[in-house]
Parts: structure tokens; C-alpha cells; sequence
């Protein structure tokens, strides 16, 4: 099954002006889940009908509808510090919000959904992303679904998946790295599931918290103080290695930008490694090593270059393949970190 990317603009190419942030970095979610517009063209209509145009901060309840139209990105973030990323021309309705025993459930009308599910202490039902055709469920995990015109696509990147038809019946469980589709006459079946050929994997000592910007616009993947999982971007990994190290993987298809910043759990030395990965294998290697201060940020952007194609740019993102990539030496970062991250009071103290 061949999932869909979330579509970029093309790409200026060109590197940030040195750590400069003109937005917030994270901060504390409020006592509800909260909707956040990360590319304008997003509305929500709430069970009553009545429809306006999404603004950051605006409280999410339970049978709200939130839909993305053009380029429109959104992030919502649940109370439990779960987030769905609602992508370009989507239509989702919040089901159920989570609490009193219940795990949030999201409902797919049209579009795509990107989802980070929080590991609870005492894992209650799981939380889901569901359609008419069929439901997708997990626990704890990084996830993703599509619907359209009756066929329902789902995906994990962490997490056993357990997807079920619309009686609730079993279908079959999707192990990391799996997706299926179902719809149609014929039985779902387990296949790999990719965005890009081309991706960009970041490799961080126990030391640090890593956090990825993807060009364009702020979409996030990685870790923040005190070690919470943020993961906004289709298709990514965020894992935790026993040992203590910290990984992220992008899908790369771009030139880039892609900004790499890290901050210190501890004061010490630290390492990072960026691999460029073509279906998997090894395309280029950067390593950097260093010390860095406790709570201190360091910052660095990687570029990407491709192949052109007949003079008007790289080739498919799909399938591009970079020949290369280049990064200067990490650099102390001013500002604050770009973006949206909202953490659940809830979530941080368990991480403590």
C-alpha cells in the first residue's frame, strides 16, 4: 500500500537564520484538549453546528468536527498528552475524549490522521481512529489512518494495531513498520508501509533530548524536557533505545532544510549521528560529537542533495534519492524552539 505523504510546497533550499524562533516553545497544556493551527485553513464545528474559523488555544469537546481544507494542517492535544495530526483536506470528528475509563476515539469522515498515543500508567481502552468501514486501535504507540469513498487505510510505526470491521469483529493485528487497507471484496492483508524512499534518521546519545523541524513549516518529531515523546510528522519513528539513546526518522524526499536541535538532559559530552537512509540502506553519514550544558539547546540544519530531473528540480519526493547530505557543527540556538508543543501536566509528571 503506497500512503499517502503529507504534501509539501516546494522548497526554498535555503538554511535558517542561525537558532532565530519567533514562536513559543513548549508549554503547559490547559485542563482541556486543545486544538492548535499549524497551516492556516482549518475550521471546527462543534455537535451544535455551528461552524468557525479554528484559532490556536480553542478548546476541543467531544463531537466536535475539524476540517482542514487545501494546505490546512492541524494539531490536536488530549489531556492524557496524546496528539492527532490532522492533515491537508481532512474531515474528522472527536468522538469520545478520553477519561472515566474511556481512551479517545477519532473519527475519519475524509483525509488523513497522524496520531501519538501516550502511554498510560494504568492503560485503560485504547484509543482509536475510526470510520464507517473499520476501526483501528492501539494502546500506546505512533499510528496513522486514511479514509475514503469506503476504504479505511491504517498503519503503525510503534505499537501492535488491532484493527477490526465495523461489527467489531477482528480483522488482524499490524505489528511496527505494517500497514493494511480494508474495503472492497478482498481480505486485508499486512503490508510494509513507507512514505518516502529517501529518510533521515537522527541518532542522539543518552544525554540529550533530540527535536526535528521538517521544512517548510514547524512539524515536529523528537523529545523535550523531561523526555516526552513529541511526534507530529506523517510517517516518523520517535523510540527510546534500552540503552538510553534517543532516535527520530523522517521521511526526507526534500532538499530540506531539516533542523536538528538538541538539549541537555545532563552537562557532559554528547554524540549525534544523521543518516541518510534510500529504502532502508545507508546514502551518507554526519557525526558530531561535543559537550553541552545541562538544559542548554544546540542547533544545526541539514541539506540534502539530489539528483536533478529533465532541468525542472528532483525527482518524485516519493522516490528521490539525495546523494548526499551536509550540516554544520551544532551551534548554540537563541530564541525559542519553533512550533506547537503542549504537555500534559499529566505526562510530564510521570516522566519526572
Amino acid at each position: 500500500m503506497r500512503a499517502r505523504a503529507l504534501v509539501a510546497v516546494a522548497l526554498a533550499g535555503l538554511l535558517p537564520v542561525a537558532g532565530a524562533a519567533q514562536t513559543k516553545g513548549p508549554r503547559p497544556l490547559a485542563g482541556a484538549a486543545t486544538l492548535s493551527v499549524l497551516q492556516n485553513r482549518v475550521e471546527r464545528v462543534t455537535a451544535a453546528g455551528e461552524k468557525s474559523r479554528a484559532t490556536d488555544g480553542m478548546t476541543v469537546a467531544a463531537g466536535d468536527r475539524i476540517v482542514t481544507s487545501g494546505s490546512g494542517t492541524a494539531l490536536v492535544t488530549f489531556l492524557d498528552g496524546s496528539t492527532i495530526t490532522i492533515q491537508p483536506s481532512a474531515d474528522v470528528v472527536v468522538r469520545r475524549l478520553g477519561g472515566g475509563g474511556q481512551r479517545t476515539g477519532i473519527l475519519i469522515n475524509a483525509g488523513a490522521v497522524w496520531a501519538r498515543v501516550a502511554r498510560l500508567a494504568s492503560p485503560a481502552s485504547p484509543f482509536s481512529l475510526e470510520s464507517n468501514t473499520a476501526t483501528a486501535a492501539v494502546h500506546d504507540g505512533v499510528i496513522g489512518a486514511s479514509y475514503s469513498k469506503g476504504d479505511f487505510g491504517c498503519w503503525t510505526q510503534r505499537g501492535e494495531l488491532t484493527v477490526t470491521d465495523g461489527n467489531g469483529r477482528t480483522l488482524l493485528t499490524l505489528q511496527p513498520g505494517q500497514a493494511t487497507r480494508v474495503g472492497g471484496k478482498q481480505a486485508p492483508q499486512t503490508q510494509p508501509f513507507f512514505v518516502n524512499a529517501m529518510n533521515l534518521r537522527v541518532e542522539a546519545s543518552a544525554g540529550v533530548w533530540p527535536l526535528l523541524e521538517m521544512p517548510t513549516f514547524p512539524l515536529l518529531a523528537g523529545f523535550v524536557k523531561p523526555g516526552i515523546e513529541v511526534n507530529q510528522v506523517y510517517g516518523s519513528i520517535t523510540r527510546v533505545n534500552a540503552d538510553g539513546t534517543r532516535v527520530i526518522e523522517v521521511p526526507a524526499g526534500y532538499p530540506g532544510p531539516y533542523t536538528i536541535r538538541i538539549q541537555g538532559a545532563t552537562a557532559g559530552p554528547y554524540s549525534v549521528t544523521m543518516l541518510g537512509l534510500y529504502r532502508g540502506s545507508e546514502v551518507y553519514r554526519l557525526e558530531f560529537a561535543g559537550t553541552i550544558g545541562r538544559d542548554e539547546w544546540l542547533w544545526t540544519s541539514a541539506q540534502q542533495d539530489f539528483l536533478k530531473a529533465d532541468g525542472f528540480g528532483i525527482a518524485d519526493y516519493r522516490s528521490a534519492k539525495a546523494e548526499k547530505g551536509v550540516a554544520a557543527k551544532f551551534a548554540p540556538m537563541r530564541g525559542e524552539v519553533p512550533g506547537t508543543i503542549l504537555l500534559s501536566p499529566a505526562e510530564v509528571g510521570a516522566a519526572r
